[in-house]
């Protein structure tokens, strides 16, 4: 493919080009939020093929070799590491239009200097050029993820996470990667296995989880223990079916006690929504206290009371800074509706509510354009933070390279039409590819 090595790659226009090449190309990058392995940062793991850079540790890549039938001793089963890359070679031209056809292409050519189309006939060719120029350089995880351009990343990590690789990685002073509070885990009381998490939560905090109180006391701890090593924003996944009902500390004792007595599957849908939204209510208070900025990813399509239960935080004092995503492109009205409400009622206080576009790893760059063109029309669209790449690889700065010139291609376009001066756009376009978000994260 050798448009991937032209510079000007996806954009579409040369008023496009002009915006990105002289405006937007040399920003930094702030990732809100990825899936790299914080340790093989911190170790800066050396990678000595393409496989390790590609298929260790990326589900998205597995998921999409299983839909094209790769069987899982090619995935995550003991075939050589180049089996597993001879098989995704195979099914790469099956996955033209998404996501992952377009970076692997870039980060081959951007990190290997090869031009070459993935498939099976150029397999072996690009095994060898790769495995030939890793031998060479000896890169290690941490020398990717600087190469990609990033500034500052933000990595998903599980309260119980070691957070000790964000320490090895400050005293390098090299790049900013600091981790996301993640408590999704806590919220599904009804899940097998839920008592033994709060014990290892205990474990890690001196803290018996016996009751609501004690589950309080154990979180600001864990909470405690992100901050100190610069954590500034947490992550929901609130997708799901999720009603709201008015919560009480009272019915979440009973409803915790229920799950940590190993009656998790008793509690019902209503029990569960309440001990939810409880949960927001004392999360929301937390991070306001830390200034964090809470990122929520939902479905306001799929019967998730998402504007109620943050109607209820604001009215309760407790909505930190606050953004909302949605990964389907078709909520994007509905989550533009809900911060533009939740602005309204929040107009004499000093929180904000954004919106975000969403992952990148989930969303391609056609329907990230057409989310762009559908946005203006129902928000401000320099209102709107930029995006999470939801990146396990280390290109994350690939993902923001593509992003970014969407934005351009659009707003190029408007342009080019007439709707606006070039003058006009191009804060906007700085804005969304980053300043808005590095002022929002507080971020130097």
């Amino acid at each position: 493919m050798e448009s991937v090595s032209n510079t000007d790659f996806l954009l579409n226009t040369p008023r496009a080009v002009k915006l990105y090449h002289e405006h937007i190309a040399d920003l930094p990058i702030l990732d809100l939020c990825c899936q790299l392995d914080a340790s093989a940062l911190a170790e800066n793991r050396e990678i000595t093929n393409v496989t390790e850079l590609w298929l260790y540790g990326d589900p998205k890549k597995w998921e999409l070799m299983r839909v094209c039938g790769v069987d899982e001793r090619f995935i995550t089963g003991n075939a050589s590491d180049f089996e597993k890359f001879r098989e995704l070679c195979r099914i790469m031209p099956m996955l033209i239009g998404n996501p992952q056809y377009i970076t692997c292409h870039v980060e081959l050519q951007r990190f290997f200097g090869c031009n070459l189309t993935i498939n099976s006939d150029n397999c072996e060719t690009i095994w060898k050029e790769t495995s030939d120029k890793l031998a060479k350089h000896r890169l290690g995880a941490f020398d990717y993820a600087k190469m990609s351009g990033a500034k500052t990343i933000f990595v998903a990590c599980a309260p119980t996470d070691s957070l000790s690789p964000y320490e090895v990685i400050e005293a390098r002073g090299e790049l900013s990667v600091l981790p996301v509070f993640s408590p999704d885990k806590c919220f599904n009381l009804n899940q097998k296995g839920i008592a033994q998490y709060f014990s290892e939560v205990g474990k890690i905090t001196s803290v018996d989880i016996c009751d609501y109180d004690s589950f309080c006391r154990a979180y600001r701890i864990l909470m405690d223990r992100f901050s100190a090593v610069g954590c500034r924003t947490a992550y929901h996944n609130m997708s799901a079916d999720h009603s709201f009902i008015k919560p009480d500390m009272h019915h979440a004792d009973l409803i915790l006690k229920k799950a940590l007595s190993g009656k998790g599957a008793e509690i019902t849908r209503d029990e569960l929504s309440l001990w939810k939204t409880q949960l927001m209510r004392f999360f929301g208070a937390e991070y306001l206290k830390r200034n964090w900025v809470m990122q929520i990813e939902c479905s306001p399509n799929s019967n998730s009371d998402m504007e109620a239960i943050l109607s209820y935080m604001s009215s309760s004092n407790v909505l930190p800074k606050t953004i909302l995503y949605s990964n389907n492109v078709i909520d994007h009205a509905s989550v533009a509706a809900i911060c533009k409400n939740l602005c309204r009622i929040e107009q004499n206080r000093s929180v904000t509510v954004v919106q975000g576009i969403g992952c990148m790893a989930e969303i391609g760059a056609n329907e990230i354009e057409a989310a762009i063109a559908n946005l203006a029309t129902k928000t401000a669209i320099g209102s709107v933070i930029g995006v999470q790449s939801g990146a396990y690889g280390y290109g994350v700065g690939i993902v923001h390279e593509l992003f970014r010139k969407s934005v351009c291609n659009v707003i190029g376009n408007w342009v080019d039409k007439g709707i606006c001066p070039e003058c006009t756009v191009v804060e906007t376009i700085k804005n969304i590819c980053y300043h808005k978000a590095a002022r929002y994260f507080e971020i130097d």
